[in-house]
C-alpha cells in the first residue's frame, strides 16, 4: 500500500504519490520530474475528479459530505502542484480532446473546472438531506 505522500522510484525517477479523493475515494495522483538534456519539467498524472455519479446519487446527502470533502482537497492539491504537463485520467476530462496539457496553470485550471462542476451538481441535487 502506498499513502500519501510516498515516494516509489522507477530508475532514475521518483514518483510521488498525492491523495485525490473525490470520484474515487482512494484515489491517487502521481507527480514526478522528468529531465533532458538541461530541461526538467514537472508532471502530474491526475485521477478522475470528474464529479460524476449514477442517476439518483445526490452530492448533497449525508453520506456523500466524506466524498465533497474529498473533492476539495484534491483542489487544493492540484492547485500546489508544480504542473508544467499534466496528464489526466480521461482523454475528455475538463472539455479537453486529449490526455496532455502543457498550458501554464494546467493543474490549477482542472481543479477549477471540477470545482464549477461539483457547484453546478450541489445547486441541481437541492438542499442537503
Amino acid at each position: 500500500m502506498i499513502r500519501d505522500g510516498e515516494r516509489v522510484t522507477l530508475g532514475d525517477t521518483a514518483v510521488t504519490a498525492h491523495a485525490t479523493p473525490g470520484h474515487t475515494m482512494g484515489s491517487m495522483s502521481w507527480s514526478w520530474r522528468a529531465c533532458q538534456a538541461m530541461t526538467c519539467k514537472a508532471i502530474v498524472f491526475a485521477a478522475s475528479l470528474n464529479p460524476v455519479s449514477s442517476d439518483g446519487y445526490r452530492y448533497t446527502a449525508a453520506a456523500s459530505r466524506p466524498i465533497v470533502a474529498g473533492f476539495r482537497h484534491s483542489y487544493r492539491v492540484m492547485q500546489s502542484l508544480p504542473c508544467d504537463l499534466l496528464i489526466t485520467a480521461h482523454a475528455d476530462q475538463d472539455g479537453a480532446t486529449d490526455r496532455f496539457r502543457t498550458a501554464p496553470g494546467a493543474c490549477r485550471a482542472l481543479a477549477a473546472s471540477s470545482r464549477t462542476k461539483l457547484a453546478a451538481r450541489l445547486r441541481a441535487d437541492g438542499p442537503a438531506r
